[in-house]
């Protein structure tokens, strides 16, 4: 998402997800360690190319509007249309929960990347006539559980940090349905998720969005 901030986000020595030092490294990301906690990925860098193979047009017509700073008033109502398509809500859905292997690599984590900042731009216009389906959406996301996925160990990585940028977009716009899901969710997610608030409420703090 493009105003999102660097995320450091540091967790208790002995975290499921990252046992190991050798395990702390993940592509496009930086991690920092200590003597007494480890570091999760930071978000992943922007990514300008859109790898057609795991998108669709409408949604790298999407991405492009998403990009640009400012828009022509037939730009605009394009982008709108965009956002509040069934269509792409469903592929954004279906991307963010694929666990097969091909999921895993530039492509399809640059893919996920672009679908996490739609979403975020699809929930932050409050006139959506989707944004219950987009909370929805997300909602299923965050209650799977990360650690009880059977995925590759390189793609459950990337996927605690969709979980973590998914968290931070719904508590950033919807604070009450992320606390929900915060309520219910396993001992080893929330630690994923209060370090999302965390980050929210420092950017407020800081004066931004």
């Amino acid at each position: 998402m493009k105003k999102l901030i660097v995320l450091v986000l540091v967790v208790l020595s002995g975290l499921w997800l990252f046992r190991s030092k050798a395990e702390i490294e993940v592509k496009a990301r930086e991690a920092s360690s200590a003597k007494s906690a480890l570091s999760l990925p930071a978000p992943r860098a922007a990514v300008t190319a859109i790898p057609p193979i795991v998108t669709k047009p409408q949604f790298q017509r999407a991405v492009v509007l998403g990009e640009k700073v400012l828009h022509t008033k037939k730009e605009l109502g394009e982008y709108h249309a965009l956002l509040a398509s069934s269509t792409i809500l469903q592929e954004s859905q279906t991307r963010l929960l694929d666990l097969k292997e091909s999921a895993h690599g530039a492509e399809a984590e640059s893919a996920r990347m672009q679908t996490v900042d739609y979403l975020n731009a699809a929930l932050a216009w409050k006139e959506n006539p989707q944004r219950e389906g987009v909370i929805k959406a997300i909602t299923q996301i965050l209650d799977r559980p990360v650690s009880d996925l059977r995925a590759p160990l390189e793609l459950k990585r990337s996927l605690a940090g969709d979980a973590m940028e998914l968290y931070w977009v719904l508590y950033k716009h919807e604070p009450t349905r992320a606390d929900d899901i915060y309520d219910r969710a396993p001992r080893e997610q929330q630690r994923l998720f209060r370090f999302a608030t965390k980050l929210v409420k420092q950017n407020k703090s800081k004066g931004g969005n």
